[in-house]
């Protein structure tokens, strides 16, 4: 498979970007999952790691005492947001490199 192998990475960092938190719901996380387990069959378990963390940090919802959701702190989301963004742009970079690398020595 010649494919991307941070397509499921990317995407959803840029799903967040335009769409915000609601691209992530409580009800996606399989489909995250999914996504994580895919990036760790294409031997890219950082990037599978950080999906999940930021999974895990959209699904934050604070609620006052009558359970109504009120604004939670964006720093956390945020904070997975720059962290799996570092990386997709470190990864992809890497990739380049080795691609590049095995073009010069014919393989």
């Amino acid at each position: 498979d010649r494919s991307d192998p941070l397509e499921p990475l990317r995407r959803r960092l840029e799903r967040l970007v335009l769409g915000g938190r609601a691209t992530l719901p409580v009800s996606g996380a399989t489909a995250v999952e999914r996504e994580a387990a895919l990036l760790t069959r294409r031997m890219m378990p950082t990037g599978a790691q950080l999906l999940r963390q930021l999974q895990a940090a959209a699904s934050v919802r604070e609620r006052d005492v009558r359970g109504a959701a009120k604004r939670s702190d964006p720093s956390p989301l945020v904070n997975a947001w720059l962290e799996a963004g570092a990386y997709e742009r470190a990864a992809t970079s890497k990739l380049f490199r080795i691609q590049w690398a095995s073009r010069d020595t014919g393989g």
